[in-house]
């Protein structure tokens, strides 16, 4: 009887926080979607990093990577943040992701490096954009 007086208002805000909630599980899937992702990237980039370090091209890489890493973090902090409205969640996944790249890194130079070829990087790195491609064309 409240919901006829007052023309449907109840009604429209359970549809609001129904809508709400789906972008909340929205956005919170596509931040840990996002995570994953970007964690496989960033472990072979650690590769390409700690191998980089033993040419003069080292520092370049270092800067270059360190620089690309900021909006890697803010396409998982972003979301995650949206959808919780915690920023220490958001800042947090977006951490342990880009912590991937180091130990990628750490990896590569105590038990990869001798199996691990210019050729093999260069076709592990180019799975890792692959992947990157496929993310953002099936969910973006």
């Amino acid at each position: 009887e409240a919901d006829v007086l007052l023309g449907g208002a109840g009604q429209q805000q359970q549809e609001g926080a129904t809508i709400i909630a789906q972008k909340s599980a929205s956005l919170l899937r596509l931040g840990i979607l996002m995570a994953i992702t970007m964690t496989l990237h960033n472990m072979p980039e650690g590769f390409a990093v700690a191998f980089s370090a033993f040419t003069r091209l080292g520092p370049i890489m270092a800067i270059a990577i360190a620089v690309h890493n900021i909006p890697e973090g803010v396409i998982i902090a972003a979301p995650i943040y949206a959808a919780t409205g915690s920023r220490w969640k958001a800042l947090g996944l977006a951490t342990a992701s880009g912590l991937s790249e180091p130990f990628g890194a750490l990896l590569a130079l105590l038990l990869l490096r001798p199996f691990l070829t210019p050729e093999r990087l260069q076709y592990l790195l180019a799975g890792t954009g692959g992947l990157m491609l496929a993310g953002c064309i099936i969910e973006l």
